[in-house]
């Protein structure tokens, strides 16, 4: 019984010396669920004890209503998921003010379209000419 206290000691001293970690929720993985009620799951996320979410959509909210949603809840963005037509043209500035609005600082391409996939060098080409024509490259 003693080495387990020194065990629990030991790693509670541990613990406590180290940087807080933030656990935030994937919404993907509730997705039909903010499809029905966004505020009520995020509600439910932050009961949960969840300190951020990272959006997979936005179901019709603007930037300003979620925002306020998640400052209520005491909730942070950790990321949004986005398709990468999100990212050109005159798409990619509508984007930026959006999440800079939602404060968000992360945005993430899950997955690319098949039409991206003409082999690596396609693929690769069609990337580079999108930082290229964004003034990224």
């Amino acid at each position: 019984m003693q080495s387990n206290n020194k065990s629990l000691q030991s790693l509670k001293a541990g613990i406590c010396g180290m940087k807080k970690i933030h656990i935030g929720l994937q919404l993907y993985s509730v997705r039909e669920d903010c499809a029905r009620n966004m505020p009520g799951t995020l509600e439910a996320v932050a009961n949960m004890g969840y300190e951020g979410v990272e959006f997979a959509g936005y179901h019709g909210y603007s930037a300003e209503e979620l925002s306020k949603i998640l400052g209520d809840l005491g909730l942070k963005v950790a990321g949004s998921h986005v398709g990468i037509e999100t990212l050109m043209g005159g798409e990619l500035h509508e984007t930026i003010e959006f999440n800079e609005a939602l404060g968000n600082r992360y945005l993430i391409v899950p997955g690319l379209p098949e039409e991206m996939f003409q082999g690596r060098m396609g693929r690769d080409r069609q990337i580079d000419e999108l930082y290229i024509r964004e003034g990224k490259g």
